[in-house]
């Protein structure tokens, strides 16, 4: 054991590894791309506003299909209530 209390406060130090005059040693960081994450979270962030609005304003299938029946349903009964089949209101073909 060393008498001068540096060199044994560094041998205790060295002897653990994990720490060098108080300083933590660790991996370096690594190097990130600011705009790379700033492009990230905004495409992170318009995904969940994607799936919210999907949530709150989306149809089912069935339901589409159910709108596009009474469309076409609607338009049959249009035109079977027509006095000439066929032809425009304004008299064109």
């Amino acid at each position: 054991m060393p008498s001068d209390p540096a060199a044994l406060f560094l041998s205790l130090e060295l002897a653990h590894g994990s720490r060098i005059w108080g300083f933590e040693q660790t991996a370096m960081a690594e190097i990130v791309n600011l705009r790379l994450v700033r492009k990230a979270r905004t495409r992170s962030k318009a995904a969940s506003r994607a799936a919210q609005n999907r949530v709150r304003f989306g149809r089912s299938g069935a339901e589409k299909s159910l709108t596009r029946a009474r469309e076409e349903k609607r338009e049959r009964d249009l035109e079977s209530h027509q006095r000439e089949p066929g032809r425009n209101p304004d008299g064109s073909r």
